[in-house]
């Protein structure tokens, strides 16, 4: 057998392993794969979530950053890598970490709103509207999105398009109770405001 067919073997058999419960022994297959075949993308997540799921962060946030460097570009290991660095409150590090596959992310909205989350939970709001604005014309039916969008154009000061935003957020949905009355408190309260030259 050639070493690619080795890996994928024994990354198969890793998942049936960590199906019926054996995780040690999975782990050292995933492990054994990654070692015959350091590109073998889905043994390297796999492995990855793994160790989250045991919350070894540290193991798998080294397992991500040594696939980004065998592919600086694959989007999966920078997305999950991002998301692990989020959790431990290393924002900045994420936002780089996303920054860095920036073209490799052009065409995944789900890639474009992590960002744009990113640069709005570090006030970079003009480069979140951007951002959001780019994934939603990629996918424009997600009110968690336009909801970032208007609150990030409101952050700047433009309530007209952030009242438009708020109001595609309420009417595309999929909002959680909370997120809607969230939603509904901005639209009653820019509407209820001045504009900006009466001020």
């Amino acid at each position: 057998l050639s070493t690619a067919s080795r890996a994928q073997a024994r990354f198969l058999e890793a998942l049936d392993m960590i199906r019926e419960g054996r995780i040690a022994e999975g782990e050292a297959r995933l492990r054994q794969a990654l070692a015959l075949l350091p590109a073998h993308h889905e043994a390297r997540l796999a492995l990855a979530r793994l160790l989250i799921q045991q919350g070894r962060l540290e193991h798998s946030r080294e397992i991500l950053r040594d696939g980004l460097r065998l592919a600086p570009r694959h989007l999966p290991y920078a997305r999950l890598l991002a998301r692990i660095l989020v959790e431990t409150g290393a924002s900045d590090q994420a936002l780089m970490v996303l920054e860095d596959v920036r073209l490799a992310g052009a065409d995944d909205p789900e890639y474009l709103a992590f960002l744009a989350q990113l640069y709005q939970r570090g006030g970079r709001h003009e480069q979140a509207v951007a951002t959001y604005t780019q994934a939603l014309s990629l996918a424009p039916q997600t009110g968690r999105w336009w909801l970032g969008l208007g609150i990030s154009y409101e952050a700047l000061g433009q309530a007209a398009p952030a009242l438009q935003a708020y109001r595609r957020a309420r009417l595309n949905g999929a909002l959680d109770d909370a997120l809607r009355q969230f939603v509904e408190r901005r639209i009653l309260a820019l509407r209820a405001a001045p504009p900006a030259g009466d001020r």
